[in-house]
C-alpha cells in the first residue's frame, strides 16, 4: 500500500524534474519568480538562460532529495539539511555574480 507521503511526493518530484529540465534547456524561463514581471528592458539586463540553469539545477536537487525522502532515507533531518543547505549559496550567487547579468 502506498502511503500518502509517497503518493504526494512522487508526482511533485516528477513536476520538479520536468521544470528543472526545461529550465536547464533554457525554456520555460517565465516560470522563474520575478522574471515574468520584468519589462523587456529589464530582462535584457539579466542572462535568463544562465539563471535558468541555476534554478533548474536547484529544482533537480530538491526533486532528488524528495525522492530520497520517500524511498531510502527514513530520517528527515539530514534530508531537510541537504535540501536547505544549498539555498543560501544559490541565492547569494544569483544576486551577486556577474555571470547572471547580461
Amino acid at each position: 500500500m502506498i502511503h500518502s507521503d509517497t503518493a504526494l511526493a512522487l508526482p511533485l518530484a516528477a513536476i520538479l524534474i520536468l521544470m528543472g529540465v526545461q529550465l536547464l534547456r533554457g525554456k520555460w524561463l517565465m516560470l522563474m519568480a520575478g522574471y515574468n514581471t520584468m519589462t523587456k528592458e529589464e530582462r535584457a539586463k539579466v542572462n535568463g538562460k544562465n539563471l535558468g540553469k541555476l534554478i533548474g539545477s536547484l529544482l533537480l536537487w530538491v526533486a532528488l532529495m524528495l525522492i530520497l525522502r520517500v524511498s531510502i532515507v527514513p530520517y528527515d533531518l539530514p534530508l531537510v539539511i541537504g535540501t536547505l543547505l544549498p539555498l543560501a549559496p544559490v541565492l547569494i550567487l544569483a544576486n551577486t555574480s556577474k555571470y547572471f547579468k547580461a
